[in-house]
Parts: C-alpha cells; structure tokens; sequence
C-alpha cells in the first residue's frame, strides 16, 4: 500500500474525490488499496460535503483529462491542492490558459 500511495501523492488520495471506477482503474493490482479507498469514500461521502472551490484537484472522479483522474506530483508539492487554486470563480476562468484540457464533470 506504501509504494500505492507514493506514486499517488501520499496521504492526498484519502482526501480525494474518487468514484469506484476510478478506484478500481487506480488499484487494478492491489486489491488491499482498492478495498481500503473503496470503503473511505464511502463513509467519506456520507459525513463530508466540500464546496466546489475546496474539491481537492488530485485523484477526484470529477476532475479528468482524457478521462483520467489527475496527480501532478511537481504541482502537488508546490502546495497546490484544491480546485480554487488554479480556478477563478469569479470570472469562472482558469488562471492559466494551459489549464483549459481539464473536464470539470
């Protein structure tokens, strides 16, 4: 499960948005991850509600490119966690063009 969570940003992909497809995708060989983020989501959904500007970008069902979930280990570490930090809702823009190949769902 160590080498699991490593290549997907550690103890984020617990505070991740995932759907069991995406779960099952994530954890084809590891059925101990698979079981353990299938049964967090779970209870997660039924006791926590985020806004849109708090999703956490990283390993989230609702955020995809090329129908992929996303993990950007470089952008990870620079602290860039949650939605609002690359999205302006005011506007309702991407503070970077570059950012337009994200499918918010």
């Amino acid at each position: 499960m160590e080498n699991f969570l490593v290549k997907r940003g550690g103890t984020v992909v617990f505070y991740s948005n995932l759907e069991e497809n995406d779960v099952k995708k994530m954890c084809k060989n590891n059925q101990f991850a698979k079981d353990n983020l299938t049964s967090w989501n779970l209870f997660k959904k039924n006791h926590e509600q985020n806004a849109i500007q708090k999703l956490i970008i990283w390993n989230n069902s609702e955020i995809k490119i090329n129908n992929e979930t996303l993990y950007y280990k470089e952008w990870h570490e620079k602290g860039i966690l949650y939605l609002e930090y690359i999205f302006d809702f005011r506007p309702g823009k991407f503070y970077s063009k570059h950012l337009y190949l994200i499918v918010i769902i």
